[in-house]
């Protein structure tokens, strides 16, 4: 039993990763594209939003001096 319910946490777990990945994109999408980002009330859309402004804070400045 115990076996059975830790590979359902794991599958939830994965979910939010791919849901966090997909929001995370498609943010810093409408940041290039200069479109207004609008964000979901939720855990995961918090932690995708935090990580896009890691991005275009640590990532972008690097890119456009290339």
């Amino acid at each position: 039993m115990s076996r059975h319910n830790q590979k359902d946490t794991f599958s939830a777990k994965q979910a939010d990763s791919f849901e966090i990945g997909n929001l995370m994109h498609s943010y810093l999408d409408k940041y290039i594209k200069k479109e207004e980002v609008k964000t979901e009330d939720s855990g995961n859309s918090k932690i995708a939003l935090q990580l896009c402004k890691s991005i275009i804070k640590n990532i972008f400045p690097c890119i456009e001096n290339l």
